[in-house]
C-alpha cells in the first residue's frame, strides 16, 4: 500500500472481496479524525490490529485531548468500527446530531439536491 494512502483505505482493503462503500465511509471516518486532531488515530499497524481484533479500545484519547466534543467523538467512532458492517452510511451520519444540530434542521430526505 502506499505511503500517502496508509491508513485513510481500511484495514480490511487487503481482504477480496471488499465493500467498496463501506471502505469509503472508513476513509470518511479518518479525514473527520484529522481534520479535528491534525493527527492519526493509529500511528502504526501495531496500533491498529489490536483495535481491529477487538482487543483495544477507539482511540479516543487523541480526541480528547484535542477538546473534541462527545457527539464528534461519536460521529467519527461510528465511521471508524473495526466491523465494516457496523459503520455508518452517508444517510446515517448526515442525520446524526452533530451534523444535524451545527449544518441544518431540515433533515436529508428533503433537501433538493442540487448541481452548479
Amino acid at each position: 500500500m502506499p505511503p500517502e494512502t496508509q491508513g485513510i483505505l481500511p484495514p480490511e482493503y487487503e481482504a477480496r472481496p471488499v465493500n467498496l462503500y463501506l471502505a469509503d465511509m472508513w476513509a470518511v471516518g479518518m479525514i473527520a479524525f484529522l481534520s479535528l486532531t491534525k493527527k492519526s488515530p493509529f500511528q502504526n499497524f501495531g496500533e491498529l490490529f489490536p483495535y481491529m481484533q477487538g482487543s483495544k479500545p477507539f482511540p479516543s484519547n487523541v480526541l480528547l485531548t484535542c477538546r473534541v466534543s462527545e457527539d464528534a467523538q461519536r460521529f467519527i467512532a461510528g465511521f471508524l468500527s473495526p466491523v465494516p458492517e457496523t459503520r455508518w452510511t452517508a444517510v446515517g451520519a448526515l442525520n446524526d446530531k452533530w451534523i444535524v444540530e451545527r449544518h441544518s434542521r431540515e433533515p436529508l430526505e428533503t433537501r433538493p439536491f442540487l448541481l452548479k
